[in-house]
């Protein structure tokens, strides 16, 4: 059977919601980046780049491709006339296992990590932040997901746009008081702390979440994990394909360097 005129209408609203809010974002962030990038070194820019990296294989480990399989299992659950909140239960609650043990090694180890990536003990405090990016960033893909499965567009184009403006505002006023690589991986944290703040709201809004049926948490948590192993192979493989120059940079060329190549790049 073919969709309805109002479920195509639907489908068009929603993907004209999500792009328009991946436009707007991305427009203040192409903005705000022409900033900081002339207001911090090249150097500093090369440790925020590896800062960076390493924010965004936490987030994608942390994920374990759980949240883009969410989507079709909370649809599809909606479509059944099933419960879907075991579903988003087990999402949240993967992350927050995932994201806990990644940003716990990466302060275990972050002197270590700091030396061997960073060049000196004294950028430790950047992975610190790096480890509630991670966190913060995560939730925020969660919940964003989430809503996408639960085809609240509007909420997620909102949620998108707020994270930019907050995060890249504070990245811009912290450049500017001279925080250098720190005030932009700061950029970072915030963004992830507004989007997962708004997101949150709004995701809480549309459902409400019980830990009280934990079978079922369970049950959804192995069906969703499961599921979403290939996706996560699939994004390990784009991300070694898409940063792998980034880190030949890093074991052979300085700081510097990899910093113009960042900004080149982008």
């Amino acid at each position: 059977m073919g969709m309805t005129e109002d479920a195509i209408a639907r489908v068009a609203r929603g993907s004209t919601l999500l792009l328009l809010g991946q436009l707007i974002s991305n427009l203040i962030a192409i903005g705000a980046f022409m900033f900081i990038a002339r207001g911090i070194s090249r150097a500093e820019m090369g440790i925020a780049t590896i800062t960076n990296l390493l924010i965004t294989l936490g987030v994608m480990l942390s994920g374990a491709g759980v949240p883009i399989s969410s989507i079709r299992f909370i649809s599809e659950s909606i479509g059944a006339g099933s419960d879907y909140r075991p579903l988003i239960a087990a999402s949240v609650l993967t992350r927050a296992v995932l994201a806990a043990l990644y940003s716990a090694i990466l302060v275990a180890f972050a002197d270590q990590i700091a030396l061997l990536l960073l060049g000196s003990t004294s950028n430790v405090g950047l992975l610190y932040l790096a480890a509630i990016g991670v966190v913060a960033t995560g939730f925020a893909n969660t919940f964003y997901n989430a809503l996408i499965g639960l085809n609240r567009m509007l909420a997620v184009c909102l949620s998108y746009v707020f994270s930019a403006l907050v995060g890249w505002s504070v990245g811009v006023l912290l450049v500017i008081e001279g925080w250098g690589a720190t005030g932009y991986v700061l950029c970072w944290v915030a963004s992830g702390l507004a989007g997962s703040l708004v997101s949150g709201i709004s995701l809480a809004k549309a459902t409400s979440l019980s830990l009280n049926n934990g079978k079922e948490t369970a049950k959804a948590m192995r069906t969703l994990i499961a599921f979403s192993i290939p996706v996560l192979i699939t994004n390990l493989a784009a991300y070694a394909f898409n940063c792998f120059d980034m880190f030949v940079l890093v074991g052979l060329a300085s700081q510097e360097e990899l910093g113009m190549y960042s900004v080149a790049k982008k």
